[in-house]
């Protein structure tokens, strides 16, 4: 019988999901984790990043939200 926190699952659980343009606000980055859906503005995603790396942590999915988030700003401004 096993007992406690399936690392794998723990390990997966974060998953990035999607942009949102909210007004006001500009780019909001939506994840998934263990069922919950967290949402980040980018320097919410930043000091996420800074915070994961600092303790070790696989931030892949919030480099990814934010990658994105930096190439959709960047059309925006060329479109400008």
């Amino acid at each position: 019988m096993r007992f406690g926190i399936d690392i794998q699952a723990t390990i997966l659980a974060m998953k990035f999901l999607e942009l949102y343009s909210v007004p006001g606000e500009g780019l909001i980055a939506a994840f998934e984790d263990l069922g919950d859906t967290l949402l980040f503005d980018r320097q919410g995603l930043q000091s996420r990043i800074i915070a994961l790396k600092h303790e070790g942590s696989d931030s892949s999915q919030e480099e990814l939200g934010l990658s994105r988030m930096s190439a959709i700003s960047q059309q925006q401004e060329t479109i400008f």
